[in-house]
């Protein structure tokens, strides 16, 4: 059972380097900056979540549709995906309102 599954690429670092208040470049763009403390700050805890609240590629993270399996058979609870590119999952669990029965 996993809490989460979050890729460790250029995309997700983009993102937590941006949460924590770093930058790829300088403000002229001449010099990279992403090994800045807020760089190593998102590095870290990146890389740091896997094999505590998500799996690691022993566990068989990065494969095709790893955490789309886990997710639908109940061991992930979240799973971050790329909007438009994702496809849709399909669960048994029906969402909206209960029926009342008689």
């Amino acid at each position: 059972m996993w809490g989460d599954y979050q890729p460790i690429t250029y995309n997700e670092f983009y993102k937590a380097l941006a949460q924590t208040g770093g930058q790829f470049f300088n403000a002229a763009k001449t010099a990279a900056t992403f090994s800045s403390p807020q760089g190593i700050k998102a590095a870290n805890w990146l890389i740091g979540k896997s094999g505590t609240v998500m799996p690691t590629v022993a566990d068989g993270a990065g494969t095709a549709d790893f955490d789309t399996n886990l997710f639908k058979s109940g061991k992930l609870a979240m799973a971050h995906r790329y909007l438009g590119v994702q496809r849709p999952v399909r669960s048994p669990v029906r969402l909206g309102r209960r029926r009342r029965t008689r």
